[in-house]
Order: C-alpha cells, then sequence, then structure tokens
C-alpha cells in the first residue's frame, strides 16, 4: 500500500481540522491539512472547494457529508474513470447519515509531490453532474478544473475502481478500530450512520 494513504476516520466535527488518523503515519500538530467537503448539508453533488493548493508535505482531507460519496483519483483525460496506478486513491463509498451530524467520516491523503491530481465520486452520474475536483490544478490554460468539469459531464460511463485494503477499511466505517482508538464512538448500524456516546 502506499505510505501516503491514509484509511479512513471517525473523529468529532469540532476536531476536524485535527484528524485522527487509523493505520499508518498521520497529520501531527503543526503539519497542514488541508479540508475537502464532499458534498453538504443541502446534499448538493460537489467538492468544496473543487479546487486546491497543496504544497509538498501537506494533507488533503476529504470530509463526507450525507449521503453515500466516494472520491476516486483520474486523469484528466479520463474523468470519471479511475486511474491504472498503484499510488491512486480511493476512499471506497463513505455512507452518512444527517444522524451523524456529531461526528463525521473523513479519509487523508499525503501530498509527496505537486503534480495535479483529479478525483471524482464514483457514485451513479454524480461525476457528469459535476461531482469533481482537483488538487494543484492549473488556475488557468487547458487543463483547469473547469475545463476537467466540462470533460466529465460528457462521460458515458461513471466506474467504482475495485475495493483496495484502505478503502475497504474506510467502508467498514473501521468499526474494530475505532472502538479502540476513539473511546466514545459507536456505530449504529440500522441507518449506517455513526454517532457519539
Amino acid at each position: 500500500m502506499n505510505p501516503s494513504l491514509r484509511g479512513g476516520s471517525i473523529f468529532k466535527r469540532q476536531d476536524a481540522q485535527q484528524p485522527q488518523q487509523q493505520g499508518g503515519t498521520s497529520a501531527g500538530p503543526g503539519d497542514r491539512v488541508i479540508v475537502v467537503q464532499v458534498s453538504n448539508q443541502d446534499n448538493a453533488l460537489a467538492f468544496f472547494p473543487d479546487s486546491v493548493q497543496a504544497p509538498v508535505g501537506s494533507f488533503v482531507q476529504f470530509q463526507f457529508h450525507p449521503n453515500n460519496h466516494s472520491v476516486v483519483e483520474s486523469t484528466f483525460d479520463a474523468p470519471c474513470q479511475p486511474i491504472n496506478s498503484k499510488d491512486a486513491f480511493f476512499s471506497g463509498f463513505m455512507p452518512t447519515s444527517v444522524a451523524a451530524s456529531n461526528s463525521i467520516l473523513a479519509f487523508t491523503i499525503k501530498i509527496t509531490d505537486d503534480r495535479p491530481r483529479w478525483f471524482y465520486c464514483s457514485q451513479g452520474k454524480h461525476c457528469q453532474k459535476g461531482m469533481v475536483g482537483a488538487i494543484n490544478a492549473p488556475p488557468s490554460g487547458d487543463q483547469t478544473v473547469d475545463a476537467f468539469k466540462a470533460l466529465a459531464a460528457k462521460q458515458p460511463e461513471n466506474t467504482t475502481p475495485p475495493p483496495t485494503a484502505a478503502a475497504e477499511q474506510a467502508a467498514r466505517g473501521l468499526a474494530a478500530r475505532s472502538r479502540v482508538a476513539l473511546a466514545g464512538l459507536a456505530l449504529a448500524v440500522g441507518s449506517v450512520a455513526f454517532a457519539l456516546l
């Protein structure tokens, strides 16, 4: 597994800027964490912001809002399709609900170079409907996030990659590890919601 990938995490919303990662090395005090919201309280099919500049050594943390979304790395030329690379990231599906308003699911990656990284949500036709984004995309020219979004709207298919170990762990909600690492947190299975005890 790529050491720059981090599994999903669950933490209190007020702790959102200090991710509590499960497994591997995590962002620590003084590390720069750039937050990207995956959807919002209105269930918008978008990332907020949809483009970020992240210096080498920083972390980009995707924080998931209802309902069920994912973050999949792609290429500029093939939006809505997973990139074919062992270094690619995929969060797995992160089902959340309004009932989980006091907790949040997150997926974090470490930025190891300054190349543009393109991503999308692989749920339904979310990608074609504009749920795409970029890390370190050029602000002007032919390969901007707006050009990526326009290209995504024309794609006939939206593909979910096969799960990786990190994605499977995140999709399971880290149930076993979270109980140990985050005392006081319980998984409400019925609606796949997380709630703090």
